[in-house]
């Protein structure tokens, strides 16, 4: 696609409306790339990369690329305002902002018709503290205890690897994932992740 796209570019008058839009799907393949081989990297070593990344960007991007699967059913994702001083962690931005999609868009597939999710940042001693709640019917108990098995999953056509892949990348950061899934009441994902300074990712 980017083979394309760049052979339109190239033809384009400068002054075209379409080079603008064009731009942005080019850069878009270009995070897209990026997330996969981050992604495909922890899954090969079983760890992460350790630089600087502040919290925000993979968070917002990952909300950004989920946004469309909300108003495909008519329902709503808040990320409420972070904390006002940046929260820095550790890792790859691509492996973290497949971890923060993973987690949304499993929300976006609990929600009926005007059901609504949520997103909130905070810090809690040395973590940062990335909670995503949904108000669809829950998880049973049942099924709670097997959402990080491999290709286990609730949903029909479901592949039952985006919470297990999302567990991997944060373990492999150095934090980790619960869930809390009253039946009826809702679905609540924490995700914990050292802040920088902290101890790096380790092994999985």
């Amino acid at each position: 696609m980017r083979v394309d796209l760049q052979t339109v570019e190239e033809q384009l008058p400068d002054d075209s409306s379409l080079r603008e839009p064009l731009e942005s799907a080019l850069a878009e393949i270009e995070r897209l790339n990026l997330t996969v081989k981050d992604t495909l990297e922890v899954a090969r070593r079983g760890r992460i990369g350790s630089q600087p990344v502040e919290l925000s960007d993979p968070l917002n991007a990952a909300a950004r690329a989920a946004r469309p699967a909300f108003e495909a059913r008519g329902a709503t994702l808040t990320v409420e305002a972070a904390p006002q001083q940046p929260l820095t962690v550790r890792g790859d931005t691509g492996a973290l902002e497949q971890l923060f999609l993973n987690v949304i868009q499993n929300a976006a597939q609990a929600l009926e018709a005007g059901g609504a999710a949520v997103v909130r940042v905070g810090r809690e001693g040395e973590s940062a503290v990335v909670t995503v709640h949904d108000d669809g019917m829950g998880i049973p108990a049942e099924a709670l205890e097997r959402i990080f098995d491999p290709l286990f999953s609730t949903k029909e056509g479901g592949t039952g690897l985006g919470l297990t892949i999302a567990r991997r990348i944060a373990r492999a950061a150095g934090g980790d994932i619960r869930v809390e899934s009253p039946s009826g009441k809702g679905t609540t994902v924490e995700i914990r992740l050292p802040l920088a300074g902290a101890p790096e990712g380790r092994a999985l």
